[in-house]
């Protein structure tokens, strides 16, 4: 009978050792697989504005950041509203990004406004949207807007 709780400490103690002290390379796996505002490589992405790709330096400028921005916050899209998001009324031209996080297709449409971005990810047939803040990205939205009126 002894032998079961000595045993079973044991095993608790060793279970508790290698959670506590996993190797960075586990963690960040694990983190970034579950992680909302995912960084976008360069090479893999494809960025389109209004249908036309983008090419070399204005690419790299706006996957750097889109990588910098600071999450703020998740909506929740119900069911049959996906639409509403995907088209917002009051968003101009949205930034599209595709990419591949790790083996699935991800578009990521970018709605600017003047005190933050709204993201729209598409991955598979989940639709999720959450607000981000970026200077940069604000400020490009706002310059483009003020040259066409």
């Amino acid at each position: 009978m002894t032998w079961v709780v000595v045993l079973s400490i044991i095993v608790t103690s060793v279970f508790k050792l290698v959670v506590s002290s996993m190797p960075t390379t586990v963690v960040k796996w694990f983190v970034t697989r579950f992680q909302l505002h995912p960084e976008v490589v360069t090479e893999q992405a494809v960025v389109t504005i209004d249908g036309e790709a983008v090419e070399s330096q204005e690419k790299t400028q706006i996957v750097e950041q889109f990588n910098e921005a600071l999450f703020i916050k998740q909506y929740y899209i119900y069911p049959g509203t996906e639409a509403k998001y995907l088209n917002p009324d009051d968003a101009g031209t949205p930034v599209v990004i595709q990419t591949k996080q790790g083996k699935t297709d991800v578009t990521l449409s970018l709605y600017t406004y003047d005190d933050h971005v709204h993201v729209v990810k598409n991955k598979k047939k989940k639709t999720i949207a959450y607000c981000v803040r970026s200077q940069d990205l604000q400020s490009r939205a706002f310059v483009a807007t003020e040259a066409l009126i």
